[in-house]
């Protein structure tokens, strides 16, 4: 502590590390909610919601060194990740386009309602061939694949600002990051 004000003193590489080590902490971990979720066979809809749950909070962990790079902030705001379609859940919905949420930017995600949900009309046959309008909901996330890419895009990002992702190999950490005017690094962006 720090005389009279009750402050911590902690210097800059210190928190830089901390903040790296939160980064790959929530990496690690989304790393074994998608492994875990293969092994056990979970496809559905929650399975998905868990996995997106632990790609967010590293995203939430990671958002604040995306911001100090032009790759980062254009991975943030401009990465094409596809559409999330959403269709109903049966194949008699006649008059019912599907609904497409393009998906753009790693912050898609927080963009997205957590579940994605989707309203359908359809006409059932009740009693004597009568019909009856009735409305169906559907709930979704988006697919392991466009969640994967998603999370390899944060990867991707971290390589190319030359943090090392092999727990066995020489660290770098942020603080060794010589960071210039427009989050460009004098050693790693071209």
């Amino acid at each position: 502590m720090s005389g009279d004000t009750g402050t911590v003193d902690i210097d800059e590489n210190q928190l830089n590390n901390y903040r790296l080590q939160d980064i790959l902490s929530t990496r690690r971990e989304a790393r074994k909610v998608r492994h875990g979720l293969k092994q056990e066979r979970r496809l559905g809809r929650e399975a998905r919601a868990t996995y997106r749950a632990a790609i967010e909070a590293h995203l939430t962990e990671l958002h604040p060194l995306l911001m100090e790079f032009d790759r980062g902030r254009a991975y943030w705001h401009e990465a094409d990740f596809g559409f999330l379609t959403v269709q109903p859940d049966n194949t008699d919905a006649r008059g019912n386009p599907q609904q497409e949420h393009k998906l753009v930017g790693l912050k898609c995600l927080f963009d997205l309602p957590d579940p994605v949900v989707a309203t359908f009309e359809r006409w059932e046959t009740v009693g004597f061939g009568r019909q009856e309008k009735t409305t169906s909901l559907v709930e979704t996330q988006p697919t392991f694949d466009q969640l994967d890419t998603i999370f390899l895009t944060t990867s991707r990002f971290l390589g190319e600002i030359g943090l090392t992702l092999d727990e066995n190999a020489e660290k770098r950490t942020i603080g060794d990051l010589d960071i210039g005017e427009n989050g460009t690094t004098t050693d790693y962006d071209s």
